[in-house]
């Protein structure tokens, strides 16, 4: 079993390409209070590396039967995903779950499999990435909601 094929790829990064750059928001609940600023209607927020049995039992409920596949961030042991319509209704029912539990490690948001948000090590102290798709006046917005701070990047 070869277990570098599912490494991630830095061509199959936001990061490695010109994207936006957004420090971390401090804490999870206000981040899915303001995600819809940022991601097209009939999206998909995938979860990696789910810990918490609540969180997962949250995900599990309001999950999709998806089955996109990115390159994963956690390699060893094989991690919980859960593929999540990003709709109003399920970030207020995933912030209400944040409020007192760990989400993930990893954290991504897709529209037609192709990534919008990128955010390996989430909730943490790591940027995360959003697509030039969004137009700066959006991500204005919502890093301004938030209090975060953003720049373009040219990638790797």
């Amino acid at each position: 079993m070869n277990l570098f094929k599912k490494r991630k790829r830095k061509s199959d990064m936001l990061e490695a390409v010109t994207s936006w750059e957004i420090s971390p928001p401090s804490a999870s609940v206000e981040l899915f209070s303001c995600l819809n600023i940022v991601v097209p209607e009939n999206s998909i927020m995938y979860f990696e590396d789910v810990y918490e049995n609540k969180v997962k039992e949250v995900l599990k409920a309001i999950s999709t039967d998806s089955k996109t596949i990115i390159h994963s961030g956690t390699l060893w042991p094989k991690p919980d995903v859960f593929h999540v319509p990003a709709t109003d209704e399920n970030y207020g029912k995933i912030q209400e779950i944040a409020e007192n539990h760990f989400i993930s490690v990893h954290f991504h948001i897709l529209r037609n499999d192709v990534k919008v948000l990128e955010w390996y090590d989430a909730f943490d102290k790591d940027p995360m990435y959003i697509s030039t798709i969004i137009d700066e006046e959006r991500i204005k917005e919502f890093c301004e909601k938030l209090g975060l701070e953003y720049r373009k990047q040219n990638g790797l």
